[in-house]
């Protein structure tokens, strides 16, 4: 789960096993936030005792159980609190497992250094602001790649960007059966580790003759960099197969649900890609009727940037949406 990171115990190399297991828990875990959760419950979803399931995970995670699910209670809240402004702070607090909004306003101001409402009224999407947090970030990267930049051709680039938003399409996909490789740890720029998973994915897919001529390669996010440390992010690399019920050994296969997507078609560098899909949940969806599901993020593939002569991203961004109360359809 952690690159090259590999596990031995009592000399037996254990590592695809220990993984599978503790993505069963992790995502478990998400599902769950909103019970009291124990190790001992936990545990017996990976088919571990308590003991020998904590050692695992926090040799793999780097965490330790109690610590993770408390950080992903905060993580959920935080991004209920920015993207759901009808959402009470007493409901946010029952559905992200605390037991009252007293304790849940201490632990977020403990882990987030400040209340819940102050952190809605600085970085919720649906407050009107001059400039988005998305279009700062990205002053910020390209000014630390290159001080010099023409400041012209900065703001042509991001007129451009917000040109793009008046493509963004409104799609129902359907649920997709997928062969997947969890891995842990966003980087900046293109990352030849998430390349490599797919080359590695699609020769297993290949051997054990589960690859269709119709195979799409995706990448599934499920936390929020800018939420989430990036170290600690969670994303699947994904090919899509025909079925999940061939159980290959090795292979990890699951179940994406299908729904209502806001879709952008992109093909340009990684930092602009970045700086779309941010502008698509930041400025977009605010005013689009629609509102943030808490479905992952699809990153549908149609090239490898490793092998394209500009190094670009050729995918559709598709954002999960569903209606806004007042909206009709």
């Amino acid at each position: 789960m952690r690159g090259s990171y590999t596990m031995k115990i009592m000399g037996v190399n254990k590592t695809n096993d220990y993984n599978h297991a503790i993505n069963i828990a992790i995502d478990f875990i998400h599902q769950h936030l909103d019970d009291p959760l124990t190790l001992e419950q936990v545990a017996s979803k990976a088919a571990f005792s308590p003991y020998h399931f904590h050692r695992i995970f926090k040799a793999i995670v780097q965490e330790n159980v109690h610590d993770y699910v408390r950080r992903a209670r905060i993580e959920r809240a935080a991004k209920r609190l920015i993207c759901h402004k009808e959402i009470k702070l007493s409901d946010i607090a029952l559905e992200c497992g605390f037991q009252s909004l007293a304790t849940f306003s201490r632990a977020f101001k403990l882990m987030r250094g400040i209340t819940p409402t102050d952190f809605r009224k600085r970085y919720a999407i649906f407050v009107d602001r001059d400039t988005t947090f998305a279009e700062q970030r990205f002053r910020q990267n390209i000014s630390a790649l290159a001080p010099f930049e023409h400041i012209s051709g900065l703001e042509r680039t991001i007129s451009y960007a917000f040109t793009q938003l008046q493509n963004v399409s409104i799609q129902h996909l359907p649920t997709q059966s997928v062969a997947y490789k969890r891995l842990y740890g966003l980087k900046q720029g293109i990352d030849p580790e998430f390349s490599q998973t797919f080359t590695t994915l699609t020769q297993s897919l290949r051997h054990h003759r589960l690859l269709s001529k119709s195979a799409q390669a995706m990448r599934v996010s499920y936390d929020d960099p800018y939420l989430t440390p990036l170290d600690k992010c969670r994303y699947d690399a994904c090919i899509t197969v025909d079925t999940t019920n061939n159980s290959v050994k090795g292979i990890d296969t699951q179940t994406l649900p299908g729904g209502k997507y806001a879709v952008l078609s992109i093909s340009d560098t990684v930092y602009m890609s970045t700086l779309l899909g941010d502008l698509l949940v930041q400025d977009w969806l605010p005013s689009s009727g629609y509102q943030l599901d808490m479905r992952p993020f699809l990153e549908k593939y149609t090239n490898n940037p490793l092998h394209d002569p500009y190094q670009r991203v050729m995918m559709d961004f598709c954002v999960p949406i569903r209606p806004n109360k007042n909206r009709l359809i």
